[in-house]
């Protein structure tokens, strides 16, 4: 399992409010959408954004770690 598998399992299993409140902490805009249609296709691309957001954190700790 790679820290990308844990990142897709950790924004799957988030119950919607943590989801909010991780994208706030990790900077991630949430845009609601205008029309409650739109709502599961929105909630999706939002775990996308805050998985990447979370993927990108990671990739700056481990850049860190290369000090010579």
């Amino acid at each position: 399992m790679t820290i990308d598998d844990l990142i897709e399992q950790l924004v799957t299993d988030l119950e919607f409010d943590a989801l909010i409140i991780w994208a706030d902490i990790l900077g991630v805009e949430v845009n609601y959408p205008p029309l409650k249609e739109m709502w599961p296709d929105w909630e999706c691309e939002l775990r996308q954004k805050v998985g990447d957001a979370m993927a990108q954190v990671g990739l700056k700790k481990r850049s860190d770690l290369h000090i010579n």
